[in-house]
């Protein structure tokens, strides 16, 4: 599938971004840089009782699909375009393929601000996207490097999200299989095939949301296989504070660090 083997890319990109910022980190630790932005919480807070957390019926979280019911092609995509538009979410989304290793993700998403804590690697790291600037943190450190969007690398740098999978879907092609619990929320499944690449695709979106709570693509190649699981699913309740880089962390701007460097030849 196109746009999963092109957030692989992004994958290894992160990667490599974060081995680069740990050696500039490490050399330049106990250099001047920018005051730290305001900030108060360095870990999520936990949920308010006012966040509208997702319910879990009492039935068997392994219950089959049941076939009995239908939806029209207008309420599959009203339903699937309702998932997308979500502006205020957060989630835990693990993603495993033959052709990649586990990704572990935890989202928080508000507006048009994102911050994503990952393991890669071994590594645990935390990064904040807000409509200026990337800020990857080290919160054992307490450093973060600000990285501007306008370098023209925050496209690539951003995570895979449960967005990302669904995006070149079409809805006009899906077939609706019926409802199924996935960890204890109940789901409305659906299926598209692919008609160029013969891809198939399973979802089970949130009966009340259509937010795609799990997904399944199955196909000849071994990138376009995966299994993508959402778990501890949430809307609503999201502190500001999450998209501040505490006051205590010294802010290094990656932009600065190449001011007064010569030219590349030819650039």
């Amino acid at each position: 599938m196109k746009k999963f083997f092109f957030n692989q890319q992004h994958s290894r990109w992160i990667l490599a971004l974060l081995l680069v910022l740990m050696l500039l980190l490490t050399a330049c630790g106990g250099g001047g840089s920018a005051p730290a932005e305001t900030g108060e919480a360095e870990a999520p807070p936990a949920q308010t009782a006012e966040s509208e957390t997702s319910q879990e019926p009492e039935t068997d979280p392994e219950t089959p699909v049941s076939s009995g019911e239908t939806m029209s092609e207008s309420q599959i995509a009203a339903l699937f375009s309702g998932g997308r538009e979500m502006s205020e979410v957060s989630y835990e989304m693990n993603i495993t393929g033959p052709t990649m290793d586990t990704m572990k993700t935890r989202i928080w998403l508000k507006g048009e601000r994102m911050r994503s804590e990952s393991e890669a690697m071994g590594i645990n790291f935390i990064m904040i996207y807000d409509t200026e600037a990337v800020y990857t943190l080290d919160p054992q450190e307490k450093t973060a490097m600000k990285m501007p969007v306008d370098m023209g690398m925050d496209g690539t740098m951003e995570p895979i999200t449960a967005e990302d999978l669904t995006e070149d879907i079409d809805t006009e092609t899906m077939e609706y299989l019926g409802t199924e619990m996935v960890n204890g929320i109940q789901c409305h499944v659906v299926q598209t095939v692919d008609s160029e690449s013969g891809v198939q695709m399973k979802m089970w979106l949130h009966t009340d949301y259509g937010f795609p709570m799990k997904m399944e693509g199955q196909g000849n190649n071994p990138e376009d296989q995966f299994l993508m699981e959402v778990t501890n699913f949430q809307t609503g309740g999201i502190s500001n504070d999450l998209f501040v880089v505490p006051a205590d962390y010294e802010i290094m701007d990656f932009s600065e660090m190449f001011q007064g460097l010569p030219a590349i030849p030819g650039s």
